[in-house]
């Protein structure tokens, strides 16, 4: 590396810290307690369960809150371990930094695109350990380093507060959406009734299409999406317009899935919003048509996804090779609070309205969160090119920072090299046998 910034040296990512990695725990150890086991699952998102250990174990597979830690395989990245006291899990480096630690931290996640274009591998990616240690880099004096880390850590702070803002406005929906359906499913103005007594037209069945270019087209399941129905997902189909004409879908259709391998995904329904082209819908889906004059279509939507309705339609269907399946009947049954017209009209401004606003508070937190990744990006790519903080002369410089490092790492190679030797007192000292379970010494005979 040429033209390195004032006090900087070059190096490779090995001579910066010990990288070890972690155990291959069998299912047969996970246990129900004990010291969770970090996958990279577990770090990728934190929310996700853990599996547990309980054994014996390794110092050197112990991870402590604050710890370094890299996953190498599947997915690249850095993470700092914020948690209890955890065992590692293979694929995953435990480092043991010889530089700043929240530098290295940043220095690894500012080398990810560098990590991925020497991966290998067709299905799980990984970086073997010749091309990790080898990685070239650049390190400035551990006074600059950590300069560098309080500027980065600042920019951070503001990302996570988007972040943060984002999922508020999120929280703020769904409370609504739960407040909403809590009072509706509640009032006692509210009429139950069978969404059976609501219909304009018999519910019927979609109907199993094979793929063909050029034939007519038909809506996927994947159509099913938040509530709605997104008419671009289709495919075109081994029919004709004539064989497809029951089964067009126009404005203000309801359509449910009929079966899914999760509970809570059978039984969802989405909402026709716009006016569709020529399109008809598959086998897997209901179509519901509701007389607009006793429900509107709109309010039939807010509601059907609603817990009250989930309980219903989770208790009824049935499976069938570990797939859960509801029917026509089922969705007959289904009781649901419908209020006069006028109150459905208000309920769907109101929610509209609510929507409307966290829509677009969402859009601009989004956006300003993509903005920040760029400025994460930009200010990782200064620091390590030495423009995000100032040059001191009196920094010590890097290169005895680097000198000290790896003297300190063939001392203790040296150290791990040289055979133990027993000492002339030791050498004369008589054999020791230990007896009893009170682990007593007697002095053998020489």
């Amino acid at each position: 590396m040429t033209d390195l910034p004032q006090g900087w040296t070059s190096t490779t990512l090995g001579e910066l810290g010990r990288y070890i990695n972690g155990r291959g725990f069998k299912k047969s150890e996970w246990a129900e307690k004990g010291r969770p086991i970090i996958r990279i699952q577990n770090l990728t998102k934190p929310e996700s369960s853990h599996n547990y250990y309980s054994g014996p174990i390794e110092d050197r597979y112990i991870v402590k809150d604050g710890d370094l830690l890299v996953s190498w395989a599947a997915t690249l990245g850095a993470f700092l371990w914020r948690g209890p006291e955890a065992v590692l899990n293979q694929h995953i480096f435990r480092v043991e930094s010889f530089i700043e630690k929240k530098f290295h931290y940043y220095l690894i996640e500012s080398l990810l695109a560098d990590l991925m274009r020497v991966t290998h591998g067709s299905g799980i990616v990984h970086v073997t350990r010749g091309k990790f240690d080898n990685l070239e880099v650049k390190l400035p004096p551990l006074a600059e380093q950590r300069r560098i880390v309080d500027v980065l850590d600042g920019e951070v702070a503001r990302l996570d507060r988007g972040r943060q803002l984002l999922g508020q406005a999120e929280a703020r929906l769904e409370r609504f959406r739960s407040l909403m359906t809590e009072r509706l499913f509640g009032s006692k103005q509210a009429e139950q009734r069978r969404l059976a007594s609501l219909l304009a037209e018999k519910m019927i069945n979609g109907r199993s299409v094979p793929t063909l270019a050029g034939g007519f087209p038909v809506l996927r399941l994947t159509a099913l999406q938040a509530g709605r129905i997104n008419l671009a997902e289709r495919k075109e189909g081994d029919w004709g317009v004539d064989d497809a004409q029951p089964y067009l879908v126009r404005r203000g259709d309801f359509l449910v899935s009929r079966g899914n391998g999760s509970l809570r995904l059978v039984g969802l329904g989405g909402l026709v919003e716009d006016e569709p082209d020529a399109v008809a819908f598959p086998d897997t889906l209901i179509r519901v048509r509701v007389d607009p004059s006793v429900v509107r279509p709109r309010y039939l939507a807010l509601t059907w996804n609603s817990p009250q309705v989930r309980r219903q339609i989770e208790g009824a269907a049935r499976t069938t090779a570990g797939i859960y399946k509801i029917n026509q009947a089922v969705l007959g049954d289904v009781l649901l609070p419908v209020p006069d017209p006028i109150d459905q009209d208000r309920i769907i401004n109101e929610w509209q309205t609510v929507v409307g606003e966290v829509e677009r508070l969402r859009g601009v937190l989004r956006s300003s969160v993509r903005r920040a990744w760029k400025l994460r990006s930009s200010l990782l790519a200064e620091a390590f090119a030495g423009r995000l903080v100032p040059q001191d002369p009196s920094d010590e410089p890097a290169s005895e920072l680097l000198a000290r490092i790896r003297a300190e790492r063939e001392a203790a190679l040296q150290k791990q090299k040289t055979p133990y030797r027993r000492t002339r007192k030791e050498l004369l000292a008589p054999p020791i046998r230990v007896t009893g379970g009170g682990y007593q010494q007697e002095a053998l005979p020489l």
